[in-house]
């Protein structure tokens, strides 16, 4: 009389964890459902604002590249110009002396006199 007692409470618990299960994987469900729905939501705004940034960039065409939209160059070089300094670097920039690692560098230029006597 006591084993089945204890089968038929054993059987109950065994129902109710599986209607929690359902519950729970249905919950997981309608939370997964809503997280594709919100990037669905995303991915449309995403598609509509690149649209926009296509039609805008035929008019300009940095206007499309995050960051870029300031840094319009001012001048291009022309076609078979000379080589320019870029103008954010100063015009007497010299590099340095001696980099670690790297063996030092040989200016050309006036030479100290020798020791040796002629």
């Amino acid at each position: 009389m006591a084993e089945r007692q204890r089968q038929s409470l054993m059987a109950q618990k065994l129902d109710t964890m599986r209607k929690k299960k359902q519950e729970y994987l249905q919950y997981q469900r309608q939370l997964a459902l809503q997280r594709i729905q919100e990037q669905e939501r995303e991915m449309l705004v995403r598609q509509e604002q690149q649209k926009q940034q296509y039609l805008m960039g035929s008019m300009n065409p940095y206007a499309s590249v995050p960051g870029f939209e300031s840094q319009v160059p001012q001048s291009l070089p022309q076609q078979g110009a000379p080589y320019s300094i870029p103008p954010q670097m100063p015009p007497n920039y010299s590099y340095p002396m001696n980099v670690p690692g790297m063996p030092p560098l040989i200016r050309p230029g006036p030479q100290p006199p020798s020791s040796r006597q002629i």
